[in-house]
C-alpha cells in the first residue's frame, strides 16, 4: 500500500523530536503506552455514565451500542489489516529513515500491517458512544483519545496519521451503524419489553468487555492474526 505525501511530512516532523530528550521519549514510549493510562480512563468514564441516574435506561442502551460498535470496529479493522494490502509501519519503512525514540524497539509490530489503526478504531467507537450518552464527557474523551492514544503512536512510528484517522472513522461508523440497526430492526423495543440479563450476570459481562477493551483485545488480536496466516497459507 502506497503512502500519502502528507503522511510522510507529518511523520518527518514528529520524528524530528525523537532522541532529543531521554525524559520526553521515555514518557511517550513507556508511560503513554500503558493501558492504564491510555484506555482505563475511558473505561472509567464509561462506568460513570453507566451508573448515572439521569436517563439511566436510554443511556445504558447507547453505551451498549458503543460496546457492540467497538467489537464491530475491531473486527473490521483486523480484517483490513490481515487481508488488505500490507502497509509497513513508519519505523520499518526504509524510505523514511525513521529515528526510533529512546525506549523504542525496531522489532515492535514487525510484520503487522499498519492500516488502519485497530487501537484507534476501538477507542473512537467507544468515545462516540460516550459522546452520544454525554456530550461534555464525550468531548473530554475525544481530546484524550487524540492526544494520549493517537499522537504517541505517530511519534513512536507505529502508525501514519492516515492510519489513525481511518481507524477513528471505522470506529465512529461502526457505532453509528449499530445504533441505526438497533432502531431499524426494533431490537430496543424487544429488549425493553422482554428479555433482561440478571443484574449480577450483566455486570460480570460488562466487566469482561471493559477488561478486553482496556487490554485492547490482545488475545483476540493475536489469535485472529494466527488464523489469518493459517488461511493465507492454505490451511
Amino acid at each position: 500500500m502506497s503512502n500519502f505525501v502528507l503522511d510522510d511530512i507529518v511523520i518527518g516532523w514528529f520524528n524530528s523530536f525523537a532522541q532529543q530528550s531521554v525524559l520526553f521519549d521515555k514518557i511517550v514510549m513507556q508511560l503513554l503506552f500503558l493501558n492504564t493510562v491510555r484506555l482505563l480512563p475511558l473505561a472509567a468514564c464509561f462506568v460513570l455514565l453507566w451508573f448515572s441516574d439521569t436517563g439511566r435506561h436510554a443511556r445504558r442502551w447507547i453505551l451498549g451500542e458503543a460496546l457492540a460498535g467497538g467489537a464491530l470496529a475491531l473486527l473490521v479493522s483486523r480484517l483490513i489489516q490481515n487481508f488488505g494490502p500490507e502497509r509497513l509501519r513508519p519505523l520499518h519503512a526504509e524510505h523514511i529513515n525513521f529515528v526510533i525514540p529512546f525506549g523504542g524497539h525496531e522489532s515492535v509490530l514487525k510484520g503487522w500491517s499498519s492500516f488502519p489503526s485497530d487501537t484507534s478504531a476501538l477507542t473512537f467507537a467507544l468515545v462516540f458512544g460516550i459522546y452520544r450518552a454525554s456530550k461534555p464527557w464525550g468531548i473530554v474523551c475525544f481530546v484524550w483519545s487524540v492526544v494520549i492514544v493517537g499522537l504517541p503512536r505517530i511519534y513512536a512510528g507505529y502508525h501514519y496519521p492516515s492510519d489513525i484517522i481511518a481507524g477513528a472513522l471505522v470506529g465512529i461508523a461502526a457505532t453509528a451503524i449499530v445504533g441505526w440497526a438497533s432502531t431499524a430492526i426494533t431490537f430496543r423495543d424487544r429488549f425493553t419489553g422482554g428479555f433482561r440479563l440478571p443484574a449480577g450476570l450483566g455486570y460480570a459481562f460488562l466487566f469482561v468487555v471493559l477488561y478486553e477493551i482496556v487490554t485492547m483485545f490482545n488475545d483476540v488480536r493475536i489469535a485472529s492474526r494466527g488464523l489469518a496466516e493459517y488461511l493465507v497459507a492454505g490451511g
